[in-house]
């Protein structure tokens, strides 16, 4: 008889568990629906918030080629040979090696380029004694080299 007993109470329990709501699963949130793009395109990845746009990784390699061609290029102010010419109010910084010259100065300004060409160019055929025959400017700077044609 308790065995029938315990039976009944097991059943009112299990009949009174049945009768409450089932516990809601935890499950991850949706993602929200990709919007339908061209067939073979992908739609842009979001951005994340605070994060700033970088550009392409071979634009670090700019600076370290920039410094490797100037530490290839002989340095007039720091060479012993170079000497200081004063032409007009323009200091010329010459460095001769061999049939060429290095000329440098470090005036400022358009309407004076002319100027400093010239005075380049005299600087360099002072020093060295030779003629100049041609003469390439570096854009950057005011810095020119010099072919020599020396007697």
């Amino acid at each position: 008889m308790q065995h029938e007993a315990d039976t009944g109470a097991w059943a009112r329990l299990r009949a009174a568990a049945l009768a409450q709501p089932a516990p809601r699963r935890m499950s991850a949130p949706r993602a929200p629906a990709i919007p339908a793009t061209a067939p073979g395109h992908l739609p842009a990845p979001p951005r994340r918030a605070g994060v700033r746009e970088r550009g392409p990784a071979w634009l670090a390699v700019i600076p370290v080629l920039a410094l490797a061609a100037a530490c290839n290029t002989p340095s007039v102010l720091l060479d012993p040979r170079t000497e200081q010419v004063h032409i007009g109010p323009d200091v010329f910084h010459v460095l001769v090696d061999g049939d060429t010259a290095i000329i440098a100065n470090f005036s400022t300004g358009t309407n004076l380029m002319l100027r400093v060409e010239e005075g380049a160019r005299d600087a360099a055929e002072q020093v060295s004694g030779c003629r100049v025959t041609t003469m390439v400017k570096n854009e950057a700077i005011n810095r020119w080299q010099a072919r020599l044609r020396c007697p």
